[in-house]
């Protein structure tokens, strides 16, 4: 045997043995820490979402909350309910705008049917909106069948009176 073949039997193919082991070791960790970093940051980002939804959902019990307290705290009749709306708006920073609808059949009057009070650069605005608006045939947020007691989120729309995406 030359030289050269036993270099390269007992020199070179071991060492090519070696890298090529240690590559694979190294893509192995790799994979494996690429893993663990993966699960590490959708667990991060599963606590923050909920932290999220627990902050929003406590501002919406708050929102009842404040609502309950403000109705509770009003001499409420025909005349004091579209008032309501704008002390929600006041009281309240995520709530843009407030309205308190009749039945649309309803007349009493001197009453909006509809009186939105919301706020567009810091300032009050009120309409009733059943003056532009039917309500009953076009408004995602007016619901006849609701129960007393119950309540429920509409999907988001725009809200063409105030411009921007709304929830109600």
């Amino acid at each position: 045997m030359s030289v050269r073949v036993k270099l390269l039997c007992f020199v070179g193919i071991p060492v090519v043995t070696i890298f090529i082991a240690l590559i694979l070791l190294d893509t192995m960790a790799f994979r494996r820490s690429a893993s663990v970093q993966a699960v590490e940051r959708v667990s991060l980002l599963a606590q923050q979402t909920a932290q999220v939804l627990d902050s929003e959902l406590s501002t919406a019990a708050g929102a009842a909350d404040t609502l309950a307290a403000v109705i509770s705290k009003a001499h409420v009749d025909w005349t004091t309910l579209p008032g309501l709306g704008r002390e929600l708006v006041e009281r309240l920073d995520l709530v843009v705008g407030g309205v308190i609808a009749f039945d649309v059949d309803t007349t009493v009057p001197g009453v909006p049917k509809a009186a939105y009070v919301f706020q567009r650069d810091g300032r009050f605005q009120e309409r009733d909106i059943t003056d532009t608006h039917d309500i009953a045939a076009n408004a995602p947020w007016y619901r006849t069948e609701l129960k007393p007691g119950r309540g429920e989120w509409t999907e988001p729309f725009f809200g063409e009176v105030i411009g921007i995406d709304i929830v109600s």
